[in-house]
C-alpha cells in the first residue's frame, strides 16, 4: 500500500498500523520516503517532515545535517515510531 497525503497534510504515522489491525489485516514493514531536515537535539537525531510541525527520531547512524530527502524503515513497535536504517540523499528540486 502507498500512501501519498497531499502538502500539509500531517499523517499519523502511529495510526496506520492500528487502522491496519482494525481492518483485520496484519501490518507488515512500513517505508517513509520524505524531504526535511535532519537535526540534532543534545544526544539525539531527528527528522523534520517539511510542511510538518512534528519531527520523528532516528535510531542508529543518522545522515548528515541539514536538508535531505530520506528513505526510513519506520519502527512503530514503542510509543512513538522511530525512523531506523535511513539513507539519505541531498535535496533536489523534485524530491
Amino acid at each position: 500500500m502507498k500512501l501519498d497525503p497531499d502538502a500539509g497534510f500531517e499523517l499519523r504515522l502511529e495510526e496506520i498500523p492500528r487502522a491496519i489491525r482494525g481492518a483485520g489485516f496484519q501490518p507488515g514493514a512500513m517505508r517513509l520516503r520524505a524531504r526535511g531536515q535532519v537535526e540534532r537535539t543534545g544526544s539525539a537525531w531527528r527528522f523534520c517532515i517539511a510542511g510538518w510541525g512534528r519531527c520523528f527520531e532516528i535510531a542508529g547512524h543518522p545522515p548528515p545535517e541539514g536538508e535531505a530527502s530520506i528513505e526510513a524503515l519506520v519502527d512503530y513497535s514503542g510509543a512513538k515510531p522511530v525512523l531506523r536504517e535511513v539513507s539519505a540523499g541531498a535535496m533536489s528540486p523534485d524530491g
